[in-house]
């Protein structure tokens, strides 16, 4: 903090955003009273510590990730298998030619911390699902796959409608959190205006 006021010549501190991890705690504990001393404060530094919304945000999204866990994972299960080798992700662009797919590209894989990446992820693939389901139908290679076992267990997939269609509804819930956490990680304008805004547009979303 000494660095912002000396460098941006930042004479006052309104408020502190980051998110809520134990050293940003003991960061703003050990600041305060010195900041108080030298008078750089907002009212007393009563808002100085302030959580990051698109962490709230983003704890919110995780947890309900957890209650369509199984349908990712199938959906998942069933991208890795066509990016595990060139021939398969060959064949998969074969299969979406066969399904009348005038632009043809692939599904990107996720980053399973990540559950923006995941968004992605089920949105492209609810593109291409006449593709998966007619590699289920055709291709023995994607079926197979899925009598094996991962970790002692059968593999999860391939995927069927009550998947698609649980992922179907996902994506329309996450894509208005991915919007929201966009808008309001803004780094060159102000966002705090738009938070109330964003919560209640969630709200009635939800």
């Amino acid at each position: 903090m000494n660095y912002m006021v000396v460098t941006a010549g930042i004479e006052k501190f309104f408020s502190v955003v980051v998110d809520n991890a134990s050293s940003n705690n003991t960061t703003i504990d050990y600041w305060k009273p010195r900041m108080k001393s030298e008078k750089s404060l907002s009212f007393e530094g009563k808002y100085l510590h302030m959580r990051c919304v698109c962490h709230i945000l983003n704890l919110i999204v995780n947890d309900g990730l957890k209650k369509l866990d199984f349908s990712i994972k199938v959906i998942r299960n069933s991208v890795i298998f066509i990016h595990s080798s060139s021939s398969r992700l060959n064949k998969f662009r074969e299969f979406a030619i066969l399904a009348k797919f005038s632009i043809v590209s692939t599904v990107p894989m996720d980053v399973k911390t990540r559950w923006n990446a995941t968004y992605k992820m089920l949105e492209v693939a609810l593109n291409y699902r006449r593709v998966f389901e007619r590699m289920v139908e055709e291709w023995f290679p994607f079926i197979n796959y899925f009598h094996e076992a991962e970790k002692g267990k059968k593999r999860l997939g391939p995927p069927v409608a009550d998947n698609w269609e649980n992922a179907k509804a996902f994506v329309h819930f996450l894509k208005k959190f991915y919007d929201a956490t966009l808008e309001l990680s803004a780094s060159k304008s102000p966002t705090s205006q738009l938070i109330y805004q964003s919560l209640i547009a969630l709200q009635v979303e939800i």
